[in-house]
């Protein structure tokens, strides 16, 4: 894919992949990202599987392997998200809050499913966090932190540590960092949130949305409460998409 010289595990996925939608798997490349954004994956309306890629990061077996198994996940029941929001709330800016805090908390525990299975075919999911995390401590700072969402950004960032990465010495280090920045609030809830995810080990549809609900509901505490009203099945060409609504409550 992409030009890529995959290796037999990653060209292996594609076949698992591409068999469950019944189609190939189409690719596209992107140009305007920022580089931090390596690759993203989504189905199309007629159920066509769909890897797009940072012409200029995302273009490795990493990346590919990543965003595949995401398709994966989705062929597997792991539902997309619609929320809920109370009479009069439902605006923008709220909807942009939700979809932005939803996807940083999301991502880690789904991928905390499956970066062990990317290992298991000789793939290194970290090297982009690495990169990342390693540039922020030599700044001694993350870039574009928004004051009104500082403290829940550094929360999640530690989150997206405590379950990405296979590196226990770096993790230590992120650890000391956030103390001496005087992050220890956000360094308390992201350890919370963690152990969340690590107690529970989801690795079903079902598991994993009563996890991710669990970590909102203390992520946002004092802002919203959240809880599943439905599943519904979505269908898209001869996919059949799940979906869970999340209603959000008054706090």
């Amino acid at each position: 894919m992409f030009g890529i010289d995959l290796s037999s595990g990653a060209k292996q996925l594609i076949a698992e992949v591409e068999e469950a939608f019944g189609k190939p798997v189409l690719e596209r490349e992107v140009t305007t990202w920022e580089p931090s954004h390596y690759g993203e994956s989504s189905v199309a309306e007629d159920g066509t599987p769909t890897v797009t890629i940072n012409s200029a990061t995302g273009k490795t077996e990493a990346t590919v392997v990543h965003e595949l198994f995401h398709l994966k996940l989705r062929v597997e029941g792991f539902p997309i998200l619609a929320y809920q929001f109370p009479p009069g709330q439902n605006t923008q800016a709220n909807r942009e809050f939700m979809s932005w805090v939803g996807a940083h908390l999301r991502d880690p525990i789904q991928h905390s499913i499956f970066y062990p299975l990317m290992r298991d075919i000789g793939v290194d999911p970290d090297a982009e966090l690495k990169t990342e995390l390693d540039q922020a401590l030599a700044r001694n700072e993350f870039l574009n932190l928004n004051s009104a969402t500082k403290d829940t950004a550094l929360a999640l960032y530690y989150l997206k540590a405590a379950l990405q990465l296979n590196d226990d010495e770096m993790l230590r280090g992120i650890v000391r960092w956030y103390k001496k920045k005087g992050w220890r609030d956000s360094l308390t809830l992201g350890k919370k949130l963690s152990q969340i995810v690590l107690n529970a080990e989801p690795q079903t549809p079902d598991e994993e949305i009563r996890v991710f609900v669990r970590c909102m509901n203390l992520l946002l505490r004092g802002l919203a409460k959240f809880e599943v009203v439905e599943w519904r099945n979505q269908v898209m060409g001869t996919f059949s998409q799940r979906a869970v609504l999340i209603r959000v409550l008054p706090p």
